[in-house]
């Protein structure tokens, strides 16, 4: 009886299991918007300026009408409608972040679904957890906007494309939404046809001549735009005077993205890809045995991957060399390696270093890890059927061990980037209130407000200079939004046009100025302040468990 019952209820969750994903996406997305609320950062002024006094939000399709040396029309699309339905409230856009956010990850699951089978995609949307949690920060910055409704069209028009090679549905939905992809950000120009190219080389022999004919049509066409959308991008490409420079900026960045790509759990991209290698050359050279077959090439491939481990550059060009066995053995595999590769590669070429960018390639590398993990477990599954009922009970216990420590230690690293986020949380929160402060009640004809720079404190304002930082000092340490772009939030989009926003050096050398106002944005610039030798009184001050803000009133 309770055995039946079991058994219904596992029938009616895989029936209707991306309805259940989806309300866990609802639920989650609603538990993150109210247990860590977020406020606007400087990004977000630079985008609203653009989007708060146009008239109309289709403006950004005309190809003349370039955004920050960007055409990305689909982003200032949607901005637009969300700033003229909400304002400066920061609630909408942080819940629609996460959403979206989240329903790439339903499209990104069917997408697997149909092109492997349910297993391989749910051990790949259990990879991409596990190997990237930790940028899952992106729906916490609203300007991440951005990456967000790539990923989700970029994931949609694969999805709608692969259905319509396999005759399902028709290719304009696919290319409708390869468009909107790529006037969301640049990628998708080349991604998209490299991975559909990629997939239908792999099922060409099973599609009828007609289905392979149109395939090849509109592929051909999508290759063409996105050629000729790089061609004629204003994206800038890395400037240099020569070939030796050119060589330091890519290395810079390969061992950049290296390092991301190894950190936390992601030795195990390196341990599925060497398993993947392994498991078909000793199949091939030594029969289909258990020893040859399964053990060796999972010890094998955890042993090379130690071993590179401590070598990143080195690892992230072995790694790319296993791909090249794995395309030519594996062709349904080499859907997802190309997805990878191909995004992987130009952004170390042509982008600016950030940990954001492997948004573009972390859903194909996830695909190969949740084949690899697949196989593993069927693999395991049948030594289990296969050994002593002693020894398979012994080798259970182990893997639960094992599974437990795995688990332990990545609740550990969650906990980790929760405390970094609720510290991030609570710095614009306390930004927040300053500001709703400061626009009720600071109401003379000129006011002048203080911030601090990094410079003025001792720490560099480039990027580079804060990587060797941990994630948690770089939160206590960040801005909500620097000075110049405080000054054009309350001026051009709070409405606040009486105020004027310096830094610490420009108050220092007018001293005829009175009745200066100092914000500290956080506990760091708060205590830099109080060092400080001129006169002040705190007007307001707001405190929260991790973080403060304060806003002093300077006397000269």
């Amino acid at each position: 009886m309770i055995t039946d019952r079991l058994e219904h209820i596992k029938i009616h969750i895989t029936k209707n299991f991306i309805s259940y994903l989806s309300l866990c996406i609802v639920i989650l997305s609603l538990i993150i918007s109210t247990r860590f609320p977020t406020y606007f950062g400087h990004g977000d002024t630079r985008h609203f300026e653009v989007v708060a006094n146009d008239n109309s939000p289709f403006r950004f399709f005309n190809p003349e009408n370039l955004v920050f040396n960007h055409y990305r029309p689909m982003v200032h699309f949607v901005q637009w409608i969300q700033f003229h339905l909400f304002g400066v409230n920061p609630f909408p856009y942080y819940i629609f972040n996460l959403l979206l956010y989240g329903f790439s990850f339903v499209v990104f699951f069917k997408l697997v679904e149909i092109v492997y089978d349910r297993r391989v995609a749910i051990f790949s949307l259990l990879a991409y957890s596990l190997l990237f949690f930790w940028i899952a920060y992106v729906p916490f910055s609203i300007s991440f906007i951005t990456f967000i409704i790539e990923m989700f069209f970029l994931n949609l028009s694969l999805f709608l494309l692969i259905l319509a090679i396999k005759g399902r549905c028709s290719f304009i939905w696919g290319i409708v939404f390869y468009l909107f992809a790529s006037m969301s950000k640049e990628a998708p120009l080349i991604i998209i046809p490299a991975t559909i190219s990629t997939y239908l080389f792999t099922e060409w022999r099973d599609l009828p001549s007609e289905r392979r004919k149109g395939s090849i049509i509109v592929i051909l066409l999508m290759w063409l735009f996105g050629i000729t959308g790089v061609i004629i991008s204003p994206f800038s490409f890395r400037p240099s005077s020569g070939l030796m420079e050119r060589i330091i900026f890519i290395h810079e960045r390969w061992n950049f993205y290296a390092d991301h790509l190894l950190s936390y759990f992601g030795i195990l991209i390196w341990i599925s890809t060497f398993y993947l290698i392994l498991k078909d050359l000793f199949n091939r050279k030594g029969g289909k045995d258990a020893v040859r077959g399964f053990y060796v090439p999972v010890i094998l491939a955890l042993l090379i991957s130690l071993i590179l481990r401590p070598f990143h550059d080195v690892a992230l060009l072995a790694l790319f060399i296993g791909f090249v066995p794995l395309i030519l053995k594996r062709f349904r595999v080499s859907f997802a390696i190309i997805w990878f590769a191909v995004a992987l590669s130009g952004f170390i070429m042509i982008e600016f270093m950030s940990r954001t960018y492997l948004t573009d390639a972390s859903f194909g590398v996830a695909i190969v890890v949740g084949v690899a993990i697949s196989e593993i477990m069927s693999d395991l599954n049948s030594e289990l059927r296969r050994l002593p009922s002693s020894v398979s009970r012994a080798l259970l216990v182990i893997l639960f061990i094992i599974a437990g420590l795995v688990v332990y230690g990545f609740t550990s690293k969650v906990k980790d980037k929760l405390e970094v986020l609720r510290v991030v949380s609570e710095t614009r929160e306390n930004f927040r209130d300053v500001i709703e402060f400061i626009s009720a009640n600071l109401n003379k004809e000129e006011i002048t407000i203080i911030v601090i720079d990094y410079d003025e404190m001792g720490l560099s304002s480039d990027y580079q200079a804060w990587l060797h930082l941990s994630d948690l000092e770089r939160a206590h340490l960040q801005k909500t939004m620097k000075g110049d772009f405080m000054e054009r939030w309350l001026r051009n989009i709070v409405g606040k046009k009486n105020i004027h926003v310096y830094n610490l050096q420009w108050f220092y050398e007018h001293p005829e100025v009175e009745g200066s106002y100092l914000f500290a944005m956080n506990n760091y610039e708060k205590e830099f302040v109080e060092n400080q030798e001129f006169k002040k009184d705190i007007i307001y001050k707001v405190e929260r468990d991790r973080e403060s803000a304060v806003l002093y009133y300077i006397h000269k």
